[in-house]
Parts: structure tokens; sequence; C-alpha cells
């Protein structure tokens, strides 16, 4: 009985919650966090890799190709992503397509990420496929500057890779 009432509280919180947002909608097209996210965009950017299995932390680098679509007060973006990975002398490469949430409220644009694709190691016949899935938190500063920082868990099946993966991100936009 209790937990009925509980899921109906959250059920009418939900809606309650995009109700306001969606009236919303119209003054979100116009911050520069709502802006910012839709139509083509690429990123590049650098990664702190924190093993969760043991392993000695690694570096590397990804790149992201996605487009931003307006729903409402959301922002769905599909997209791809190349990742690669240097961690105690081994190559970790991977090719996920991915795909965000976006909410950006006022200059903020807080976002969940997902995505699978392939996944490998150096060494052949490490391979299997790549899983992604996190979030993060962009602070745009008008059209020109936004500061940001993801945190994703990603995992290559079979291989024993598992780990978190720390991304801090600056876009300077023209």
């Amino acid at each position: 009985m209790k937990t009925n009432r509980i899921k109906n509280a959250l059920a009418v919180l939900t809606f309650a919650s995009w109700t306001f947002l969606a009236s919303k909608n119209a003054s979100a097209a116009e911050t520069p966090a709502y802006a910012a996210h839709t139509g083509m965009q690429f990123g590049i950017g650098p990664d702190i890799l924190l093993p969760l299995n043991g392993g000695a932390f690694g570096g590397g680098l990804d790149a992201d190709l996605r487009i931003g679509i307006g729903v409402g007060p959301l922002i769905l973006s599909p997209g791809l992503r190349l990742a690669g990975y240097a961690q105690s002398g081994r190559f970790i490469g991977m090719g996920i397509g991915t795909g965000r949430i976006i909410l950006p409220i006022g200059p903020f644009a807080p976002y969940a990420i997902g995505g699978l694709g392939l996944g490998f190691l150096a060494r052949p016949g490490d391979s299997g496929m790549g899983v992604i899935a996190g979030g993060g938190l962009m602070l745009h500063f008008g059209r020109p500057l936004a500061l940001g920082l993801e945190m994703t868990f990603q995992t290559v099946t079979g291989t024993g890779l598992q780990a978190l993966v720390l991304t801090p991100s600056i876009i300077f936009r023209l």
C-alpha cells in the first residue's frame, strides 16, 4: 500500500515537472545552453582513464560528432564517438554510436549519455562490444565559451576492461 502511494507521488511529481518545463519551452530556445546544443556539433577532448578492476591510470583522447534536435524542453542528440586510450603500455580503442538527452536550464546543460559499439585492446583477439553510460554538466557563458565535465563508465565486453572515464571540456564557439 505504501509503495503505491510513493509510486503515485512520483508520477504526479514527474508530470508536474514535465508540464512546468514544457511551459518554459519558448524561453528555453533562447538560452545559450539550448542554442549551443542544437544543430551539428563536433568536439574533441582529453580523457583520464580510472580502471575499476586494478591497473594503472591511463589517458587518451575522444572525438564526438553529433546532431542536437530540440524536442520541447529537451535536446536529443544522436552521434558517434571515437576514442583512444593508453594504459600501462597498451592501446584501447572504441567506436561507439551514442545518444544524449540534454536538459538545458539557463546557462546549465546537464545530460545523460549512453552508447554501444566496437571496442578493442592492442592484442589480437581482445575485442568485444564497447559500452558507455554516464552523464555530464556543461556551463555556458554566452555563445563563445562553455566549460564542462563528463564522467562515464566504459567497458569492452570479454576483455576485462572496466573503467570510469573523466573528460573535462572547454568549448569555444565562433
